[in-house]
């Protein structure tokens, strides 16, 4: 069995944290290896090492030495380690130019032994990576230059190195001819689910930052405040479609949008090789699904992949993603692993094997209900106030605990809680509510009424509305129920929806009508940090 361990996203000193997060990212791998008593065999690191290319370079070395201590901890030592620039190893805080190679140069040339680091040559992007005992040819690319631009956080994926590596593909004489061809790099190479349409996040960024990408971009470029315009490498398409005509099988690993996913592209022509595109989630952050400075809000844990290249003698490519916490004190608590994708190889083709959707985990819950009726009371011909009843159910065998959970509306709404607490506040806020326990607050100013309502608010486009809560604990069952005292018609067209905010993976759901105009969305064994929606078109 040959075993490729894939970090990414690492984010080195972006906050004091760190320390508590990467002793945790070492005991789980270390665990995860231990599970099935095979050792790695190669550890990639896909950019983002640093969280800024302006970082002091010794300070940014110090950080890099006790990563890679922990690292050599987690894998053994001799493991070969390969590391990649991503973009905020280039620019000021990932997205603010000129281009950069100092940081990385630096690293490059202090690097500790057993670590090699792609910087990039002075005419070529993309390298071999020598890698004995793994039976494939890997290259890695630089996708982070930019040579041009004051702003961006994208990159760039020659079709000329593309071709180059083509050509040393065919070159190799120390492997099979069908032996697979594993592409590293950062950027993606197709839009990853949710960040495709999120915005550019400035949360805490400078003021002058935020100003220029929540207001002046958008007003000169459409969409320049989305992520996947901003973000993606130049020259994806191309270089997928020479990935194809290869004529192998090709496995692309990267990070940059901080979700774990997968996917499987197949070739179409006589000939061609299928593609597997495999995405790590951050190995370094644990941060909230949505922009947040409440400590105790929601954080998504980080994340690691596995990749396994044989399987009882056959040759496949298993990727499986392991999330664990940030905080020592919370090592003790399961760490959930999924499979993100199984193929058997067959030469260049690759025959997919169905996984198994996500199980729950951290199941602390029996029932987690929201109850929520649309009115205009007191609101606005534009807007709707939304009464929610929550009722919180933990298993029989789980102690009493606070639930928090963050609640939204529009701008100039406030939420007003009248149980556990009576309590008033200006929206985004946290709520703490009881498990057990029934719950109830009313958010003004909570939704749009009305298509021209949402176009101002959200930007021209915006059609439809939605509520929406986050099961934050594994459940046996979640349920979002949606009634309107402006009728039931308004609900007539309603839909549900799941989102995974561990993967960003969405899934359709079938919305339920009751005999009193609601609405209702189940989710039975609901895994945890999943979100709710039920949506509806404006009038």
């Amino acid at each position: 069995m040959t075993r490729i361990v894939h970090l990414s996203d690492v984010h080195l000193g972006s906050n004091d944290s760190h320390l508590e997060t990467l002793a945790c990212l070492e005991v789980s791998i270390r665990q995860k290896l231990a599970e099935t008593g095979k050792r790695a065999d190669l550890l990639v690191v896909t950019g983002d090492v640093f969280d800024s290319a302006t970082m002091e370079p010794t300070a940014a070395l110090e950080h890099f030495d006790r990563f890679h201590a922990h690292l050599v901890r987690a894998v053994g030592d001799g493991v070969p380690i390969v590391v990649l620039p991503g973009n905020h190893d280039r620019r000021e805080l990932g997205v603010l130019g000129p281009d950069s190679r100092g940081l990385f140069f630096e690293l490059a040339s202090h690097a500790p032994h057993g670590v090699q680091v792609v910087d990039r040559g002075a005419n070529s992007l993309v390298s071999r990576v020598p890698a004995p005992g793994v039976p494939a040819c890997i290259f890695a690319f630089d996708t982070t230059y930019l040579p041009r631009g004051k702003f961006g956080a994208g990159g760039w994926l020659r079709t000329e190195d593309a071709l180059r590596m083509t050509t040393e593909i065919a070159a190799v004489r120390d492997l099979p001819d069908d032996a697979p061809v594993i592409v590293l790099m950062h950027h993606h190479l197709i839009p990853t689910p949710v960040t495709d349409v999120g915005v550019i996040d400035v949360h805490g960024k400078p003021p002058y930052m935020q100003w220029v990408v929540g207001k002046l971009l958008p007003e000169l470029l459409a969409n320049a405040d989305r992520e996947e315009l901003m973000m993606t490498a130049l020259g994806a398409g191309s270089a997928l479609s020479l990935l194809h005509t290869i004529g192998r099988a090709v496995v692309v690993l990267h990070g940059h949008k901080h979700y774990p996913n997968a996917r499987v592209l197949s070739g179409v022509h006589l000939g061609e090789g299928d593609v597997l595109l495999a995405s790590a989630g951050s190995a370094g952050l644990a941060e909230s699904w949505r922009p947040s400075n409440q400590r105790t809000a929601m954080r998504l844990w980080p994340s690691f992949n596995v990749i396994d290249l044989e399987a009882n003698g056959e040759p496949v490519v298993h990727v499986e993603c392991t999330w664990f916490p940030h905080e020592l004190s919370m090592l003790a608590q399961p760490h959930p692993s999924r499979p993100l994708v199984a193929v058997r190889r067959k030469g260049a083709r690759l025959e997919v094997k169905h996984v198994p959707p996500p199980l729950a985990f951290d199941v602390r819950l029996a029932r987690n209900v929201a109850k929520m009726v649309l009115s205009v009371e007191g609101g606005t011909r534009d807007t709707c106030n939304l009464t929610c009843i929550r009722e919180i159910e933990p298993l029989s065998s789980c102690a009493a605990f606070t639930y928090r959970e963050r609640v939204e509306g529009l701008p100039g709404g406030h939420v007003e809680v009248f149980e556990p607490a009576a309590s008033r506040a200006a929206l985004p806020h946290e709520v703490a509510l009881h498990a057990p326990g029934r719950s109830e607050y009313r958010v003004s100013r909570a939704v749009s009424a009305s298509r021209a309502s949402a176009e101002s608010m959200q930007g021209p486009g915006a059609a439809y509305e939605s509520v929406e809560f986050v099961n934050r604990y594994g459940a046996n069952l979640a349920r979002l129920e949606l009634q309107s005292e402006k009728g039931a018609a308004l609900l007539d067209e309603a839909f549900g929806c799941l989102t995974d905010l561990n993967t960003g993976q969405r899934r359709p759901m079938p919305v339920h009508r009751q005999d009193d105009g609601s609405v209702v969305l189940e989710a039975v064994k609901c895994p945890a940090r999943t979100l709710l929606s039920i949506y509806w078109p404006l009038p």
